[in-house]
């Protein structure tokens, strides 16, 4: 496992959005393509950060001190340390998300309820945090990540990472596995209001199922607001290529 140096995603979606604007045939279409562009780019970063969590966090239920050499805890400290503190993917989500909520009550109504579950139910609170009402323009410019809000993560990561990169005893690996299992099970209580955020169908099916760890259910349904804005400007702009880069595996 490599630490991640940058987010290669976000190139991916800039390039596809000169496409798009360039295939364009008038404004109207322009602007569907830059909606999907910045919808895209909240997508992926859910997903990617969803994968990242659990990548680092599914190992450690099983953590044996004696089984993990010592170069291999310094890296994995130092993954986690990044996950927490992360600088490649949360500042590009922020952008996307600032340039989203400046035009929603400007979409017709059927692009506008799911970005607006998207911005403000999904991601506002998962990036900002902190606020039940949903990012301000004042912390998308202040950058206030919202780890917080969703996971114990800053609370917690000075003491998982120390455990890690020294454990030596019984005692230890049992601390380590007990913080791993905290983390990958969803909290009782979030920034957002879930009942509106996320289908029903969705909560059942992944809702309390800890072992997908507490980003997937945010990951899915970002996934289907995002089915339904990419759908909805389709039919304004037919020829918008697929936005294949949003499932990316990086």
């Amino acid at each position: 496992m490599s630490i991640e140096l940058g987010w290669t995603v976000a190139s991916q979606a800039a390039t596809w959005a000169q496409q798009a604007v360039k295939a364009a045939r008038n404004r109207k279409q322009q602007r569907a393509a830059h909606v999907v562009a910045n919808a895209g780019v909240l997508v992926a970063g859910m997903r990617a950060l969803d994968r990242r969590f659990r990548r680092l966090f599914v190992p450690l239920l099983y953590f044996e001190p004696s089984a993990w050499p010592e170069e291999r805890r310094s890296r994995w400290a130092d993954e986690l340390a990044l996950l927490a503190y992360d600088d490649t993917i949360l500042p590009r989500m922020r952008t996307s998300l600032a340039a989203l909520k400046q035009n929603i009550s400007e979409q017709p109504e059927e692009l506008r309820r799911p970005l607006q579950r998207l911005v403000d139910d999904i991601c506002g609170g998962f990036i900002v945090g902190k606020s039940q009402a949903g990012p301000t323009m004042e912390d998308l410019e202040r950058g206030t990540a919202g780890w917080d809000s969703i996971l114990p993560i800053e609370a917690h990561m000075p003491q998982i990472v120390e455990l890690v990169r020294s454990a030596d005893e019984g005692s230890v690996r049992d601390q380590v596995k007990w913080l791993a299992a905290a983390a990958l099970k969803r909290p009782d209580k979030f920034s957002i209001k879930w009942e509106f955020s996320i289908p029903a169908w969705l909560l059942e099916e992944f809702g309390d199922a800890d072992r997908f760890g507490p980003l997937r259910p945010l990951s899915d349904a970002a996934e289907f607001c995002f089915g339904e804005i990419l759908a909805f400007q389709q039919k304004v702009f037919p020829a918008l290529p697929s936005p294949d880069w949003v499932w990316s595996d990086e």
